[in-house]
């Protein structure tokens, strides 16, 4: 009966190990939601793009929870469009960049990714501030 007790014991911390070391994901990689924010720079209109300089984007922080991360990234860069313009709003690559504030302007963006078989997607982007 003690032995008994004590294998399924044994098997019930296995478990719980497994299930906490195996089942916790860290959520994309570093060079992932860099090569995502590329592309979605990439994907944009030329005509938005040439307003600002992007200097830099780094991770400032990573949340996951099940299936889901959320990705936040910090770009730099300068506005070096018309002066007169009244900066970019939204979803654009540029969006929150602003001609008043000129350079070494900073935009967070949050990236929030869903898990399948085959990796980390990138689901939606979403300007902060």
């Amino acid at each position: 009966m003690f032995r008994t007790l004590l294998a399924r014991g044994k098997l019930l911390v296995l478990t719980c190990v497994i299930a906490f070391v195996g089942g916790c994901s860290k959520g994309p990689s570093d060079s992932q939601v860099i090569k995502d924010w590329g592309k979605f720079r990439k994907d944009e209109n030329p005509s938005i793009l040439k307003d600002v300089q992007f200097k830099k984007a780094e991770i400032v922080g990573t949340s996951v929870s099940g299936n889901v991360a959320e990705v936040i990234v910090r770009i730099t860069g300068d506005w070096i469009g018309d002066s007169r313009s009244s900066g970019w709003i939204g979803q654009t690559a540029c969006g929150g960049f602003n001609p008043a504030k000129g350079q070494n302007q900073v935009v967070e963006r949050k990236f929030i990714y869903k898990k399948f078989d085959s990796g980390w997607r990138l689901e939606e982007n979403q300007l902060i501030h």
